[in-house]
């Protein structure tokens, strides 16, 4: 007859020392509270990722990013960084700085990505690298901190590690704005289109378009493009016209037509 082995588990993680610890009860306990006598122990090497990250400044093609590595960073041999143009709680990030080297300058608990897409949101994170020796066999380890979104605590002041998000500049820019206060009056040699001028971040131009007919949109079709002045004065063959803001990603949202 073999009678049951049943063992209790225990485990512990200390984020400000950086360990991880495992208690083991005996065989056959008759529950998982009661049991006074330790079977076994056993503390593992436990790194921890940076304690925050802060995007410091970006560009067109470029991001840089700036982290606090905590209190023990004795045995810390360097830091890997991950991005994507996807949060890490989503999916797995796309690029690190093992796979695309080229892309990530070190310096220190710095660094710049580049290589970016101009107007893109990125995310980032980092996680901390630190190289073992085994005396015995004399082959090195490199041990890397858990990646997002893993929590190492049940306590919500320490979950691991920041993930922050930057966007880099530039890139096509679409206006959010409607054109407002359009008005037409008569010209010589033909009419003049007047409208409000609007206050947008990506705002490069107008463009004026005409309809014979207002019931939609597909009527409606680009008669001229302007530059930032809230004038226009033509002869279009069309009965009713719109304005709407320019951009380099396309236009904005079209508002009233005048006629």
């Amino acid at each position: 007859m073999v009678d049951e082995v049943r063992t209790v588990n225990y485990l512990w993680q200390v984020p400000k020392v950086g360990t991880v610890v495992r208690i083991q009860s005996g065989q056959n306990e008759t529950d998982a509270t009661s049991w006074t006598k330790v079977g076994e122990t056993d503390i593992k090497f436990g790194l921890f990722p940076p304690l925050s990250i802060t995007a410091t400044a970006v560009s067109d093609t470029s991001v840089d990013l700036s982290w606090n590595p905590g209190r023990d960073t004795h045995r810390i041999s360097g830091y890997k960084i991950y991005w994507g143009t996807d949060s890490g709680a989503a999916a797995p990030y796309a690029f690190d700085s093992t796979r695309s080297p080229g892309q990530v300058t070190f310096a220190g608990t710095t660094a710049t990505i580049s290589g970016l897409t101009p107007g893109t949101t990125y995310y980032f994170t980092v996680t901390s690298l630190s190289d073992f020796r085994d005396p015995s066999s004399l082959v090195t380890t490199t041990y890397e901190s858990i990646l997002y979104p893993t929590q190492i605590s049940g306590d919500p002041a320490f979950v691991y590690p920041v993930e922050v998000q930057a966007r880099t500049t530039g890139g096509p820019c679409l206006p959010t704005t409607e054109v407002t206060a359009l008005t037409v009056s008569h010209a010589p040699g033909g009419i003049q289109i007047c409208w409000n001028p609007v206050s947008d971040s990506c705002l490069t131009g107008y463009e004026i378009l005409g309809a014979a007919a207002p019931q939609a949109a597909a009527n409606f079709a680009p008669i001229a493009d302007t530059d930032l002045s809230t004038c226009w004065t033509g002869d279009p063959a069309a009965s009713y016209f719109l304005v709407v803001a320019r951009g380099s990603g396309g236009t904005g949202p079209w508002g009233a037509y005048g006629r």
